[in-house]
């Protein structure tokens, strides 16, 4: 499972280096749909296995439904920038609202308080969404949301960061 999610971390971030239009835009939201797919498929396993006990299915299908409406909502909102106006600061809007309304969420506040073998499990499925929606925020020309996770951030992710903001900024014109 961890190598599916850590493919489809590595797909978005490739979607991006191509460009800021419509298709990687589109294709970002279905990849994060699938990060989301697959962390639903997996919960019965998980659960049965004991790596995420029964008490706290509960939260955890609150966070992966709270994130596939906000997936559907940005998916929709995608394809109405389309319509309306196909420029990259119209696809931004929509992932930062998604980034906000998951970030900003009582559903991933919830996800802090469950066993530290869920938290480790649920950390993965943060991280990868996350990542999707920060990698193509910057990309898109927007600043990352600073909001308390469910995960903490490691040095090297800051790092990676950091550099694709101070390319980004010295670069502005390069498509990404």
């Amino acid at each position: 499972m961890k190598k599916r999610i850590y493919l489809a971390v590595l797909l978005s971030f490739l979607l991006v280096i191509q460009g800021c239009n419509y298709t990687v835009a589109s294709t970002t939201v279905n990849i994060i749909g699938s990060v989301i797919a697959i962390a639903k498929a997996d919960l019965p396993s998980l659960e049965s296995t004991g790596i995420i006990p029964a008490v706290d299915i509960v939260a955890v299908n609150a966070f992966l439904a709270v994130a596939g409406t906000l997936d559907s909502q940005a998916a929709s909102c995608i394809v109405a920038a389309k319509a309306a106006t196909n420029n990259k600061s119209a696809f931004l809007a929509c992932f930062q609202v998604f980034s906000t309304g998951l970030l900003q969420s009582s559903e991933l506040a919830a996800l802090r308080l469950l066993n530290p073998s869920t938290q480790k499990q649920t950390q993965l499925w943060v991280a990868a969404i996350t990542t999707a929606l920060n990698s193509i925020i910057v990309a898109f020309g927007g600043t990352v949301p600073a909001s308390a996770s469910a995960v903490s951030v490691s040095p090297e992710y800051q790092a990676f960061m950091n550099r694709v903001k101070a390319d980004h900024k010295a670069n502005p014109h390069r498509v990404m």
